[in-house]
């Protein structure tokens, strides 16, 4: 049944405008057969195991047309909760250079504290995707990385401007030294793979 899948998949997302991306994702059944082998099922446990996951493809491409995912809210939930992070950041600096007493006092307990507040939300993206995993299953993967790419966008910019613009140095001084800017550097490029890695472990572990 698996080797059918795919192509009564296509045929039933023809009209779909994202039909590639989707089909795309769903190839990678092969993959998936790999991780259930290495968890100690056999070939016909993990077919089996496949098959239930990935449904039928007709109710699979109706879900896609109606868009109607019951499980979507919480990745919307992570764009939201990054971005409205990152506003906040800008609104918090923004209140220290106006030397509003309330931001400056944040802003004080920021970078006293900015090393402990790095590994939490390196340890948050890590948490969340692991649970996305779990909930979405492999067969919502594409979507998940489309998701952690747009929810971490604001991070690569904001690192590109510290690094190349020396205003945005200034700016923020008291929060990058060279130490602490290469480690903010390292841990931005490693969200990506790592929340990717993580959300994987959740799809093994929801099985």
């Amino acid at each position: 049944m698996i080797k059918h899948f795919i192509p009564r998949l296509e045929k039933e997302l023809s009209a779909h405008p994202n039909k590639a991306e989707i089909i795309l994702e769903y190839k990678h059944i092969e993959c998936k057969l790999d991780d259930l082998f290495i968890l100690g099922f056999d070939e016909e446990q993990a077919k089996a195991n496949i098959i239930n996951e990935l449904g039928d493809p007709k109710q699979i491409a109706m879900q896609f047309y109606a868009n109607k995912e019951t499980k979507k809210p919480l990745i919307l939930q992570l764009i939201f909760i990054n971005y409205l992070l990152f506003f906040t950041g800008i609104l918090i600096t923004v209140g220290y250079f106006l030397n509003i007493t309330l931001f400056g006092i944040i802003w004080d307990h920021l970078v006293e504290k900015k090393l402990f507040i790095l590994n939490c939300y390196f340890i948050f993206w890590i948490v969340i995707s692991f649970i996305a995993g779990k909930q979405y299953g492999f067969k919502n993967e594409w979507r998940m990385n489309n998701s952690l790419f747009i929810s971490l966008l604001p991070n690569f910019i904001f690192m590109a401007l510290i690094i190349f613009i020396e205003k945005f140095q200034y700016w923020f001084a008291p929060f990058v030294n060279h130490s602490f800017l290469l480690l903010c550097i390292i841990i931005t490029f490693l969200f990506y793979p790592v929340s990717k890695l993580s959300f994987k472990a959740g799809i093994l572990r929801g099985i």
